[in-house]
This record gives C-alpha cells, structure tokens and sequence, in this order.
C-alpha cells in the first residue's frame, strides 16, 4: 500500500492503515490462533514514526505482541527482526522512492519476505469485509516493547559475516586491484551505505566476529542523518 497522506479513504492516514492493521490482525489469528508477534519498523519519511505508533497501537488491541522499533531503520533490519524475534508478520512504514507527501506500508510474512499468494488475497478479503468502525485503537501498551541495540548487533553481525568473501590476506589484495565486483548489501539500497559495506570489505583483516560494531553503527547512523536531509 503507498500513496499520498491526507483524508480520504483514498490517502495514507489513521483510518486506512488502522482497517488494513485490524484486518491483518483478524487474519493472524485465524492462521496461528495464539502466541502472535508483529515487529513493526519505519523510515525518515513525514509522519511515518506516528503512522507506526498507531499501527502498533491497533496490533496490541487485538491482543497480538508488538516489536517497535524505537527510531527509524533501514527495511532489511525489519525483515532480519521478524525472523530473529520469531515473529509471524512484520509491518514497515516506507514509501521507497516516492516523492516526500507519499507514504506507504509493506506488509512481511514468517518468512521474512513480502507476501505473496495465498496470503496477499486472503489479507485483502479481511480488509474489505471490515468497516470503519470495526477498527480497534485502543492502546495495550503491556503488549508493545521497544526494540534497538539488541537487534541493531545482530543484525550488522550477522550481516557482516555473511557479506564477508574471506580471511585471506591475498585474496583480499586481489580483490582492491580490481575495478570491479559485486557486493550483496543487506544494510540498505542507497549508493552511500554500498559504499560503507566496501570500505569495511575491502580494508578488515579481522573476522567477521572481530569487526567493531560500535564503528558501523556510528558510520550507519551518520549515513542515516545524511539521507533524512535529502528527503527535506
């Protein structure tokens, strides 16, 4: 779902993600009956931190746990979450690349994937059978917890080490003389952090398990900050 925020029925706002969450939720518990999770995570876009906290509000009245990122993230963290936290679905406020009155909300299944047949069609049945008023917003906040470093390190650990090509030192040598390769970047998709994902690749002579994470984060944070002002 992606389109401009405003009021209407046919605009990102309270309303339309609030019936989208509470037929999500309605579906959830039909397919796992109990012991439901959501992980729910947001980017630098307009609105997009008080869109996830209504999100999360509506999960929660529904009885289903909430995982809220405290601050904005970058979407492959969200579906590492969901499968790290054992979660049955994962939510996450974006609207890629569209222009800054968008907004939008992808929708993540067990898998860590985005949804696709049987339960795209069967989520949208649930959604259109609801009214308005069939939506619940009132807050359990018992059911929300906030989620940040504990997480944030395992996901660039882990990202780290299975983006890591080798330990060895010719190999790497090798490798800084070509002018050309690939990298597989689960970070994000902007040129800046392929660029971060390189430098660390191209220059480590540590494991994976060596690398200081307290670096990247502040690196990632500092990229972060750079791509919210592009979007202003």
């Amino acid at each position: 779902m992606r389109g401009l925020m405003g009021v209407g029925t046919n605009r990102i706002n309270k309303y339309t993600l609030g019936k989208n969450t509470q037929g999500i939720s309605n579906y959830l518990k039909k397919v796992f009956k109990k012991d439901i999770s959501v992980v729910i995570a947001y980017d630098c876009r307009n609105n997009s931190k008080e869109l996830a906290k209504i999100v999360a509000n509506v999960f929660s009245s529904n009885n289903i746990k909430v995982y809220l990122f405290s601050d904005l993230r970058p979407t492959p963290e969200l579906s590492f979450a969901l499968k790290y936290l054992n979660c049955q679905c994962g939510i996450v406020l974006t609207a890629s690349h569209n222009p800054p009155e968008y907004n939008g909300y992808k929708v993540y299944w067990q898998d860590g994937g985005q949804i696709v047949p049987p339960e795209d069609q069967n989520i949208i049945k649930e959604i259109n059978n609801l009214e308005y008023k069939d939506i619940s917003f009132d807050l359990n906040s018992s059911l929300i917890k906030f989620i940040d470093k504990n997480v944030d390190n395992e996901f660039i650990r882990q990202s780290v080490l299975n983006g890591k090509l080798s330990d060895d030192i010719k190999l790497k040598n090798k490798l800084n003389q070509k002018k050309t390769f690939n990298i597989i970047n689960s970070l994000d998709g902007i040129k800046e952090t392929e660029n971060l994902a390189l430098k660390y690749i191209k220059k480590s002579t540590k494991s994976a398990l060596q690398i200081d994470n307290k670096n990247i984060r502040e690196e990632m944070l500092n990229l972060t900050k750079f791509s919210y002002e592009r979007t202003k």
